[in-house]
């Protein structure tokens, strides 16, 4: 069906809305779907740096924690 059909069949008030509706559409809700998953991407990458930043603190707190250990096995005291 064409809007010429649409418009015969349903009226001219109804072709409006529907172009409007489409028009909205098109303008608001595709552009705002569009960065909403940009804002996404962003959110996962952020996240997967704060998972990599989190992994090399606690490797360093292992390895500070085994050290304390160790010296304090030996009678050392570095604290």
């Amino acid at each position: 069906m064409d809007i010429f059909d649409f418009m015969k069949t349903h009226g001219l008030p109804w072709a409006g809305i529907a172009i409007a509706a489409y028009a909205f559409w098109v303008q608001v809700v595709i552009p705002g779907r569009d960065r909403h998953f940009q804002f996404l991407d962003k959110i996962e990458s952020a996240m997967l740096e704060m998972a990599k930043t989190q992994t090399a603190i606690m490797n360093e707190v292992a390895s500070l924690v085994q050290r304390v250990d160790g010296d304090s096995k030996h009678g050392k005291h570095n604290l």
